[in-house]
């Protein structure tokens, strides 16, 4: 709301002018009158008013002196002035002090209101332009602090002036915010969004902050407002924390530098800040993590996927022994997560030399690559948009066990390499509604020429191999998980549990429920 305030010798014009217009309705409050130039300006420098509407004679005070008085004060007040006196001399001293407007008396309200309005649009227009020179000030002051190693005290002095900077005092922290999951579309908006969470919390805070952005990430710089350093940087982090994954569902984790005592070495700071938000995949999301905290942890040294843990899981996977595996590596994965201080780049080079081994031991051209893993599998690019331990060791696990269950895609060698990309699109999709006439447009060719290839080859035809493979995955079923007959119908392509029981029995020679119960009497 702007604030206003009205100096005249006359009480009625006061009164007139407070009560007969709705200073409310346009988001304006008379804060303060006077009856002189004298009284009036020690009622300004107590209530600051943004608009000064003023006789410009009155009894005991030439109103052009307490306008120059006012100026000296605060050069941007706005200065209306109502005068009785079409003086030209009047008229040019009022110019020649940046007065907003002059005017005559007696004075109509609209012609007020409408002065009023049009020095308001300017105070939005100066602010808007203070507040972007001030932002940009402040993100280069710190832009400058955090590309130099160590300024001296008369460089950092200079450079305060520079850019219109006053600091309460030389002890800080730095901080480093980076959302996570750096590599989602949304990235640009969940930047602004913490941006914007950012400016709220920094607009509430009793300690000084600067902000700066810095390769998709936010450099913070927590000025102590004193020497007990006021409220811990923590704390202040954890509020915007909690307000943005509750607001915008996003998480952002933080890395802190100690506190520091010389601002004319921030970039160490900011280098504690970095050193500590590397260690985010052992943190996992929306954490807070202290460069004091991880530079007296045990380093990663210590625990080391080996060359024999890596052949063993390779013997195990060929073997179809995926428990093994598995365990294996997540006993490796457990011990890692003890650690505080790891270097997540050292961790995604050994798995990735783990998965490419395994995928050359297991996986002998790229259709059964496909066949594997559904999709066009780069384990470099995919590892490498991996942030947090938990999501890597759940990334190879699955890798694992896809590679683990791949058997049953090997397929002779013998065959011509179009029925063994024929056969490797029915172990993809048999669970799925296809025909003949699906594989032979897959395969850029004629129904006729791969029905041709079948016979040809193998003396069945594609509806048998089909068939076949469909109750072979029903028996690994049966014997394997505690599904119900007609949802293991389903999942391998039968919609008509009745025409399943029909088919299960002729190839195995047993009814699917018969077949279930032996195995449960054998166990016994």
């Amino acid at each position: 709301m702007t604030k206003i305030m009205i100096v005249d010798d006359e009480a009625i014009v006061r009164e007139c002018l407070r009560s007969t217009i709705d200073w409310s309705e346009i988001d304006c409050e008379i804060v303060a009158e006077a009856a002189d130039g004298i009284e009036a300006l020690e009622v300004y420098k107590s209530s600051l008013p943004d608009i000064v509407i003023t006789d410009i004679v009155m009894t005991f005070s030439n109103g052009l002196d307490f306008i120059a008085n006012v100026k000296a004060v605060n050069p941007n007040v706005e200065i209306i002035i109502l005068s009785g006196y079409n003086d030209f001399e009047y008229a040019k001293k009022a110019l020649e002090n940046n007065v907003s407007a002059y005017l005559l008396k007696p004075i109509n309200n609209d012609a007020i209101i409408n002065e009023v309005l049009k020095i308001k649009s300017r105070l939005k227009e100066k602010q808007t332009s203070n507040h972007v020179r001030a932002t940009a000030n402040r993100d280069n002051f710190l832009l400058n602090l955090l590309s130099t190693e160590y300024l001296t005290a008369e460089q950092m002095e200079n450079l305060c002036k520079t850019f219109d900077i006053v600091l309460p005092s030389d002890k800080y922290s730095v901080a480093v915010l980076q959302i996570d999951k750096m590599h989602s579309p949304n990235l640009s908006l969940a930047l602004i969004r913490l941006k914007e969470t950012l400016s709220y919390y920094i607009s509430i805070s009793k300690d000084y902050i600067l902000t700066s952005t810095l390769n998709n990430e936010i450099v913070l710089l927590y000025v102590y407002s004193s020497s007990l350093c006021g409220t811990d940087v923590c704390d202040f982090l954890a509020l915007v924390q909690n307000h943005y994954k509750n607001t915008f569902s996003h998480t952002v984790t933080i890395g802190v530098s100690g506190i520091f005592k010389n601002l004319t070495i921030v970039q160490r700071a900011y280098k504690q800040a970095t050193a500590a938000l590397e260690q985010k995949a052992a943190f996992g999301t929306n954490s807070i993590i202290k460069y004091t905290e991880i530079s007296s942890n045990p380093q990663q040294s210590s625990v080391e996927l080996t060359t024999d843990e890596m052949n063993e899981i390779i013997e195990c996977v060929k073997s179809g022994n995926i428990t093994q595996a598995t365990q294996i590596i997540n006993n490796y994965f457990t011990n890692i997560s003890h650690l505080k201080s790891i270097d997540i780049t050292l961790i995604k080079n050994r798995i990735l030399e783990l998965i490419v081994l395994l995928i050359h031991t297991m996986i002998k051209n790229s259709n059964m690559m496909y066949a594997v893993f559904n999709r066009n599998f780069f384990p470099a690019i995919e590892i490498q948009a991996l942030e947090f331990i938990l999501e890597i060791q759940e990334w190879t696990v699955d890798i694992i066990t896809k590679l683990g269950e791949c058997h049953d895609l090997c397929i002779p060698h013998s065959y011509s390499p179009a029925l063994n990309k024929a056969l490797l699109y029915i172990r993809a999709n048999y669970s799925q509604k296809i025909k003949l006439e699906d594989v032979a447009k897959e395969l850029f060719m004629s129904s006729r020429s791969l029905r041709r290839i079948f016979l040809a080859e193998t003396g069945k035809s594609f509806q048998e191999h089909l068939t076949e493979y469909r109750i072979k995955m029903s028996v690994n079923l049966i014997e394997n998980t505690s599904y119900k007959i007609c949802d293991i119908a389903n999942l391998v392509g039968y919609n008509d549990v009745k025409h399943f029981y029909r088919t299960f029995k002729k190839i195995t020679g047993h009814n699917p429920k018969h077949y279930k119960r032996a195995l449960k009497e054998e166990d016994i």
